[in-house]
């Protein structure tokens, strides 16, 4: 029995956002790993909004998984084909392709069996706000297109939130892996303002990082060091760290969007996987990504995390609860509800990982980046001289 062509929409929409960006970091990879060569920009381009597009594609409705990966793997090699006819070479993102296209629409067709019923029928009902989805669906898609060409490609200047000098080539997440490397060579107080140059103009950052500009400061807890060592540990080159997260958010972002659509379920689940391309296109979420920085993603915890709790599966909960609260600290505002409703076994989980959590960081980092921040950041933060990015930078 067919799908309804409601959910096959939702499904390609949202494996489209995964299915490009995906392309970008799997073609980086084979550049940087394997030694094959890169697109230009151009054939990269064209290819991103293929991948998109193929990923769509509402014949899938009619097929099964598996065969939905066949015909994508089809697909995919047709399209290294032609893309070695055009540009001469088998390059990245012709490699990146075959791997892509067949997931992309075995995932595509999983999803849409995965996605609540309640879509059914919506465009037959609702055929003017349906019309509304789809134009917001396929511009989500473009945004996101072009976003990610150009954290795979800064040469591409599409500037999607701002084309101001001083924040157009800006990102948040160089303080993460700064702040990860000065911790490895033992600095004593990683968070000092003169270790960067968004606070203090007489900095000289000094790195070992390939591609990394040091601009912000380090302003999060120790613990969440752990996360940039990590991985600091598996690469030093920046631009493929600064992909794989790309890829990271944009695919955790969907995942908590559904599994939460489907956990409330009824109309009011359908209108939250409805509104998601709208929230991917949005300015503030569109600044997350380009900056990598970590508000989403700690929403996203958070609501998997309650999600789990939800389900009773409160280890699941409580562990990604302890890893939101963290990062960010404002998600044990969460704790009140779950003591006012006496689950306590969620809380005693989040409270057991967050120990957990604590001291494995005490162990890998040792005890000076935890000096640093009681003694001097945490101060800072109180004041908002660790904000302070005006003293430095007058009218930024």
């Amino acid at each position: 029995m067919p799908v309804s062509v409601e959910r096959i929409g939702v499904a390609g929409v949202t494996t489209a956002f995964v299915a490009m960006t995906a392309v970008h970091l799997l073609a980086h990879v084979a550049a940087v790993v394997v030694g094959v060569q890169e697109s230009s920009q151009s054939v990269r381009l064209t290819y991103v909004l293929g991948a998109s597009l193929v990923a769509m594609l509402p014949v899938w409705r009619y097929t099964r998984v598996r065969m939905s990966g066949l015909i994508g793997a089809a697909v995919g090699v047709a399209g290294a084909i032609i893309l070695k006819l055009w540009s001469g070479v088998f390059d990245a993102d012709a490699a990146a392709l075959l791997v892509v296209t067949p997931t992309a629409f075995a995932t595509e067709r999983w999803l849409a069996d995965w996605l609540p019923e309640t879509l059914d029928g919506t465009l037959r009902r609702r055929p003017l706000r349906s019309g509304l989805w789809g134009t917001m669906g396929l511009v989500a898609v473009v945004q996101i297109a072009r976003l990610s060409t150009y954290i795979a490609d800064p040469n591409f200047n599409w500037w999607l939130t701002t084309d101001h000098p001083f924040w157009a080539r800006h990102a948040c997440m160089t303080a993460y892996v700064y702040g990860a490397e000065l911790q490895m060579r033992g600095e004593l107080n990683l968070y000092h303002a003169e270790h960067y140059p968004g606070l203090c103009r007489e900095a000289e950052p000094h790195t070992c990082v390939a591609g990394l500009t040091v601009e912000d400061p380090y302003q999060y807890p120790p613990q969440f060091l752990l996360l940039p060592r990590l991985a600091l540990a598996l690469t030093h080159d920046f631009e493929t760290i600064q992909i794989t997260w790309f890829v990271i958010q944009v695919l955790g972002f969907a995942a908590a969007g559904l599994m939460l659509a489907r956990r409330v379920g009824g109309a009011a689940g359908a209108t939250i996987t409805l509104l998601m391309p709208l929230v991917y296109a949005s300015i503030p979420a569109l600044y997350n990504f380009q900056y990598g920085q970590f508000h989403l993603p700690t929403i996203v915890l958070a609501v998997l995390g309650m999600l789990a709790v939800e389900s009773r599966r409160n280890v699941l909960g409580g562990g990604l609860l302890a890893a939101a609260i963290l990062a960010k600290i404002f998600p044990a505002f969460l704790i009140v509800p779950l003591v006012l409703r006496g689950r306590w076994k969620a809380v005693g989980w989040t409270v057991a990982f967050g120990c957990g959590i604590t001291l494995l960081a005490l162990v890998v980092l040792g005890p000076t980046p935890f000096e640093a921040f009681w003694h001097y950041h945490l101060p800072r933060l109180q004041s908002g001289a660790a904000f302070a990015f005006e003293d430095a930078w007058p009218g930024s």
